[in-house]
C-alpha cells in the first residue's frame, strides 16, 4: 500500500521541522541577514535557547554567522546560507504536498459523507468504557472513605 500523506510528516526534515528553528529559517528566508537581538525579539527565544538552535543550524551549514564589532559594541549577524536556503525551500515544498494530498485523500474505508463517521450517542467511541470495563480507575484519594488504607489502621495512630 502506497505512503499515505500523514505518514510523509514523519520524514519532513526535522532539523528544520522543530518549531524554533522552523521559525528561525522563515525568518531568515525573507531577508538578506539579520542580528541576534532582533531574532531574539522576533521568536521570543532566550538567548541561550537562541544561541543553542543558531549553533546547531550553523553546524548543520545552514546559517552563516558574522560577529564583529561596530563601534565598541558587538554585533552578531546571522544569515541563511546556500545549503540554508535549500532546505527550508524543500520543507516548505514538501509540507505543501504533503497538504495536497491530505486534502485529496480518500481513505479506504471512509464513507463519502464525514457525518457517517462521527458516532452517536449509541455507540461508545475508543476512548469510552464499555459496560464490561472496570471504570474505577480513580487514585485513592478520590475513592470513597471505605476504600482508604489508611482506614484499616487502628485508632490512634
Amino acid at each position: 500500500m502506497a505512503e499515505q500523506p500523514f505518514e510523509k510528516l514523519a520524514h519532513l526534515d526535522k532539523l528544520v521541522h522543530e518549531p524554533a528553528r522552523l521559525a528561525l529559517l522563515t525568518a531568515l528566508s525573507s531577508c538578506d541577514r539579520a542580528t541576534f537581538t532582533f531574532l531574539r525579539k522576533l521568536t521570543g527565544l532566550t538567548r541561550g535557547n537562541l544561541s543553542s538552535h543558531l549553533s546547531t543550524l550553523d553546524d548543520a551549514g545552514f546559517v552563516d554567522i558574522d560577529k564583529r564589532f561596530e563601534g565598541n559594541a558587538p554585533v552578531t549577524y546571522v544569515s541563511l546560507s546556500d545549503d540554508g536556503r535549500r532546505s527550508i525551500a524543500r520543507y516548505w515544498d514538501d509540507l505543501q504536498a504533503i497538504r495536497t494530498q491530505a486534502a485529496a485523500y480518500q481513505p479506504e474505508n471512509a464513507s463519502t459523507n464525514p457525518a457517517e463517521d462521527i458516532p452517536t450517542d449509541d455507540e461508545p467511541t475508543d476512548d469510552e468504557p464499555t459496560d464490561d470495563e472496570p471504570t474505577d480507575d480513580r487514585p485513592n484519594d478520590a475513592r470513597p472513605n471505605d476504600a482508604r488504607p489508611e482506614d484499616d489502621a487502628p485508632p490512634g495512630l
